[in-house]
C-alpha cells in the first residue's frame, strides 16, 4: 500500500462487491460510486447506496486523509492508499467494500 501524505485528495472512489456463495456458482456484482472531495462529510457511510455492503462509517476528513470507521476497526486513508474494509457475512454471500483517495 502506498501512501501519498501531505498530497491533497480530490476524489473518493468506492468500490463494493456482494460476492454469492451458492454451490457450483460464485459470481459478483459490484457496486461503484465516487464523491468528490466536497461531499465527503463526518458521520456519512461511504457505501449507504447498498444496504448489502458493510457500512464505512466517515469519521474525519483532511486534505491528504479520511478516517473511517468499519465492523468494530478504525482506518485513515491517504491519498494514493487503499483500503478494503473487513467482510460482512450474509445468510447468501459475504461483502466488502474498496476504497481509494485519488
Amino acid at each position: 500500500m502506498s501512501e501519498a501524505k501531505g498530497v491533497k485528495w480530490n476524489i473518493c472512489k468506492v468500490r463494493g462487491c456482494v460476492t454469492a456463495v451458492d454451490p457450483g456458482c460464485l459470481s459478483s456484482t459490484p457496486f461503484p460510486k465516487d464523491y468528490q472531495r466536497k461531499d465527503v462529510k463526518v458521520g456519512m457511510n461511504l457505501a449507504h447506496h447498498e444496504s448489502d455492503l458493510p457500512a464505512v462509517v466517515v469519521r474525519a476528513v483532511g486534505e491528504d486523509y479520511i478516517k473511517v470507521y468499519c465492523q468494530g476497526q478504525t482506518a485513515t486513508i491517504y491519498t494514493g492508499a487503499f483500503y478494503r474494509s473487513p467482510r460482512k457475512g450474509l445468510s447468501y454471500a459475504y461483502s466488502d467494500v474498496d476504497i481509494k483517495l485519488e
